[in-house]
């Protein structure tokens, strides 16, 4: 069983091979074995690891999925090159987090301006 440290270190860069053998042997995309149900696409884009996160939407994660807060990858993104890949996939923009947050919200705190303005055009 993996857990969250396990994500982490195979979202590392030179661990996706391993990642993406793991997957080829139907390891689910959309795994959540953290104590806050965080899947691969999740922590891939909390660590800013742009190749990940295109490799993961690639196989099919999906990118609507929810922690147990309610927190989609889309809350979470802090670089435009990975909020770009997110949109591709047509996530829902106005989803709450439990305490009420849209993505709109969760960027405009954490200062990210050309991601709010990204996902207002």
């Amino acid at each position: 069983r993996l857990d969250s440290s396990d994500i982490s270190l195979l979202l590392s860069t030179d661990k996706l091979p391993f990642l993406e053998k793991l997957l080829d042997k139907g390891l689910n995309v959309n795994y959540q074995p953290d104590r806050d149900d965080r899947s691969f696409l999740h922590v891939a884009v909390q660590k800013n690891c742009t190749s990940a996160v295109e490799m993961l939407l690639t196989r099919g994660a999906n990118v609507n999925i929810l922690t147990q807060t309610g927190h989609s990858p889309l809350h979470l993104v802090t670089t435009p090159e990975i909020l770009e890949l997110l949109l591709t996939k047509e996530p829902d923009l106005n989803h709450r987090t439990k305490f009420g947050q849209t993505p709109v919200h969760r960027l405009t705190a954490a200062y990210f301006r050309k991601g709010v303005e990204m996902l207002l055009r």
